[in-house]
């Protein structure tokens, strides 16, 4: 069984991330007490995660939703950190690594129960040959990981200019 201390540091981290940014809105007694996994619902299983993040509660997560939002979540970092990172992409030109990144990271996307990528400032869904990247936001509930039109391209009334910052 997997517990916080046969995990290394990265791996917290990334188990953190999934408390901040996945947690279900609505706790029910069953995930509260641990007999269902926080994102699915099921069974956690045997071995299911402890998320001890949350002081009082014995929540756990299933190791297959676990294993999908943690694709998810690498695979959307990786692009991330590869737009901030790109000259090419900083320009606002095609870049095919990140085209490839975006390939990889959709094919997370249902597996891990997440909907259909939008662009957190116009609030439009994304096609698949619009210009987008990973962006992360801070909103009233906290930190949100999600996608945004390339700033210069996207043409919709109410989308605002997205400043990217190269990771230091």
């Amino acid at each position: 069984m997997l517990t916080t201390e046969s995990l290394g540091p990265e791996e917290l981290l990334r188990l953190r991330v999934f408390v901040t940014v996945e947690f279900p809105h609505q706790l029910t007694p069953a995930v509260v007490a641990g007999g269902a996994c926080a994102w699915c619902g099921n069974p956690p299983g045997a071995d299911g995660l402890p998320l001890e993040y949350v002081k009082g509660f014995d929540v756990r997560g299933c190791a297959d939703c676990y294993s999908a939002r943690l694709q998810w979540v690498l695979s959307w970092d990786t692009w991330a950190a590869h737009f901030l990172t790109c000259d090419v992409c900083q320009r606002g030109e095609h870049c095919r690594v990140a085209h490839a990144q975006r390939l990889l990271h959709e094919q997370t996307i249902s597996a891990a129960g997440k909907e259909p990528m939008h662009c957190y400032l116009c609030h439009q869904q994304v096609a698949g040959d619009e210009r987008v990247t990973a962006a992360e936001w801070h909103g009233m509930s906290g930190m949100h990981l999600g996608y945004a039109h390339v700033a210069h391209l996207c043409l919709a009334p109410n989308c605002r200019v997205i400043r990217f910052r190269r990771r230091s």
